[in-house]
Parts: C-alpha cells; sequence; structure tokens
C-alpha cells in the first residue's frame, strides 16, 4: 500500500511457504530500492488485529501503565510489537506505521508497570540501536492526557 511518495509499504499475510517465497521474491525485485524487510512467521495474533486497526482494550489505559516504543522503520516497529506481545501479558492500543511519521512507527502498550518494563528490555536486546528510535514508560498517566494518546489531533 501507500506509503509516502515514492515509498510503499508491502504486507503479506498467508501460509509460511507461500509468504517466505513472496518474500524473496520481492527482495530480489526491489534490489537496491529497499529501504528494510522483515519475514516474520507465526506472528502473534494481535499484531495482525494491529496492523488491521482492531486493537486490544483502550480502556485499559485508565487503570494501567504506558509505554511507547518509536522505531526508525516499518519493519523493526512491526518485530518490536510482536517480541513486545510475546514476552509479557502486555496490550497494544495503538499501532502507527509510516503514514506522517516519515517512514517510521510507533505503538503504544498498556499493562502492568513491570510487564512493560520487561517488554521494553526485551525489544531493547532484540532491536538495533541504529532501529530504535525511541521508548518511554509512563506509570499510570493522568487521566487528563489519555484522550491525547492514538489520537490523530497529535499528528
Amino acid at each position: 500500500g501507500y506509503n509516502m511518495p515514492g515509498k510503499y509499504l508491502i504486507i503479506i499475510n498467508g501460509k509460511v511457504a507461500d509468504t517466505e517465497e513472496a518474500y524473496f521474491k520481492g527482495q530480489e525485485v526491489a534490489n537496491d530500492f529497499l529501504i528494510d524487510t522483515l519475514f516474520l512467521p507465526h506472528p502473534d495474533e494481535n499484531v495482525l488485529l494491529a496492523i488491521d486497526k482492531k486493537f486490544q482494550n483502550i480502556h485499559a489505559r485508565e487503570s494501567n501503565s504506558l509505554a511507547i516504543i518509536e522505531c526508525m522503520t516499518v519493519a523493526s516497529t512491526i518485530k518490536s510489537l510482536d517480541i513486545s506481545l510475546k514476552c509479557t501479558p502486555v496490550m497494544v492500543t495503538h499501532l502507527q506505521l509510516a503514514q506522517n511519521l516519515h517512514g517510521k512507527g510507533y505503538f503504544e502498550l498498556v499493562g502492568k508497570l513491570e510487564d512493560l518494563e520487561s517488554s521494553v528490555e526485551e525489544v531493547k536486546k532484540n532491536i538495533s540501536a541504529e532501529k530504535l528510535f525511541q521508548t518511554e514508560i509512563i506509570a499510570r498517566p493522568h487521566r487528563e492526557l489519555l484522550p491525547y494518546l492514538a489520537s490523530d489531533k497529535l499528528l
């Protein structure tokens, strides 16, 4: 799909062997124009839902801590989200990929403070410093902040 002028984002979902074949063919065709890639067999089901803008309970923000993880590429954002969701019992409440972010991406997680801290540490261990832009954890965010999270008002 459309990403930014002159750039395109292609996400393929399906059986592992089929997507793997398409992935390698895409790399071959894109050649030097390729910015980043990710082959992610067996992603957490909430990664796919988040890409489709179907988020877990966003009202969970009201009683939990919040983590925001921002990456330099769409591929590293999706990989970070998958790592986060697989390593701790956290929920994704927003995912923004590339659009209005100059190709970067970010997501919001909610959960217990210690789970979010573990999740962020796991991302830092598995995503290179060049691809991880920044992380932030807010323990029990003030309720006046909540309407502005994951809001197009900020974009």
